[in-house]
């Protein structure tokens, strides 16, 4: 699964070094995710296994992770740009341009719970699998969030039967940016999602 948010940068300095929020802890996103703060406490124990991706490309890294933590307002990493390689010397000068807008991380969702009506998910820890700096796919202007829902409240959404406008535009959004994903690691849950949703909502094409 994917989440974006929209472009918070947190420091730049000049050897290369780049920190930046990936999510927000207690809000509650445009999906009915809400995620705690200590979601991502065990998974950056393993932090040499979670990667720095640019546009969710697995062949493009252009840095290495030092840190990932957690602080008030959300989780943040910390990665060292390979600056002399011209991928990490690229992003550093789309950092610094403002070209890249958004981040986003892949993850599994390990421990949560829905409310009664299975309308809100309150997710307590997270797998992190890679973060990414992102130069497409802007801030939506009524929310920061985009991601791939799980399936269970996908099904439930399509034997609902009320298909109201802003849902349909979302899965849109959601179908477009799954297929901008296809050439990611395919154990990864997004590739799955795409099968799933063009096989089941081609009602809204």
């Amino acid at each position: 699964m994917k989440k974006h948010l929209a472009y918070e940068l947190k420091d730049l300095d000049n050897e290369g070094q780049v920190s930046f929020y990936f999510s927000k802890f207690d809000i509650q996103d445009s999906d009915r995710d809400v995620i705690l703060k200590g979601a991502f406490k065990k998974t950056k124990e393993n932090i040499k296994r979670i990667k720095h991706f640019y546009n969710h490309n697995m062949y493009n890294v252009p840095g290495v992770l030092k840190e990932i933590g957690e602080d008030s307002k959300g989780a943040f990493a910390v990665s060292q740009l390979a600056l002399k390689t011209q991928l990490g010397n690229d992003v550093y000068e789309q950092y610094k341009a403002g070209i890249i807008s958004e981040h986003s991380f892949g993850y599994d969702v390990m421990k949560s719970e829905w409310n009664e009506d299975k309308t809100v998910q309150t997710i307590k820890e997270i797998k992190l699998y890679e973060v990414s700096s992102l130069t497409a796919w802007g801030a939506n202007p009524e929310t920061n969030v985009i991601d791939v829902k799980s399936m269970e409240y996908l099904n439930m959404l399509l034997k609902s039967n009320k298909y109201e406008e802003k849902i349909v535009t979302k899965i849109n959004e959601v179908l477009n940016y799954l297929e901008s994903l296809k050439a990611v690691d395919e154990t990864l849950e997004p590739v799955d999602a795409i099968r799933y949703l063009t096989d089941n909502l081609n009602f809204i094409k």
